[in-house]
């Protein structure tokens, strides 16, 4: 028996064995139930946007109303939800398909990245839309690693744009 024939072996239980590292065990039947946590989640959370649609009042508008793009997000949510039980809930496992254990790094990462898009979030009517937007991006791109130049301000630059040319001068949204 290779090492490689034993490695198989013991992925196929539903195992992961933890390594010299002392890396956490995880069974293939956490890992469902996270997937499937994170589906249903999603599901309330599209059908939430969904019914909350109904309580935006209507008052004459033309085609496109006051609900048309929450409903489209909230439908947009269920669909994506529906998507994920399709390739990840109901597909047969393989030892290739268990994700490697959350590291420190990976949760300051989250963190900070939750940290940044409540700040976005919160100084949206605050600071005019390009600006903060530029600034989220580029803390973004610095968060997950891009270095160069180039990136930390064409890309946030171009992403700016493109909301403000959109939202502001093009839907004319009141923002701020």
């Amino acid at each position: 028996m290779t090492p490689q024939d034993t490695l198989d072996q013991r992925h196929s239980t539903g195992v992961i064995e933890s390594d010299d590292s002392g890396a956490v065990r995880h069974s293939a039947s956490k890992i469902r139930i996270r997937e499937s946590l994170a589906v249903t989640l999603a599901l309330v959370g599209g059908i939430a946007v969904l019914i909350g649609t109904n309580n935006i009042p209507l008052r004459g508008t033309g085609e496109l109303g006051p609900r048309f793009w929450p409903a489209l997000l909230g439908w947009g949510i269920v669909g994506l939800s529906v998507l994920l039980v399709t390739t990840n809930v109901l597909p047969a496992r393989t030892s290739q398909d268990t994700p490697s254990p959350m590291t420190r790094y990976g949760a300051t990462q989250l963190i900070l990245t939750f940290g940044v898009l409540l700040a976005y979030l919160s100084l949206f009517n605050v600071i005019t839309l390009w600006l903060i937007t530029f600034v989220t991006v580029a803390l973004l791109v610095l968060l997950y690693g891009f270095r160069g130049w180039k990136v930390l301000i064409l890309f946030p630059g171009i992403i700016a744009a493109v909301l403000h040319i959109l939202f502001v001068v093009l839907l004319r949204v009141p923002l701020g």
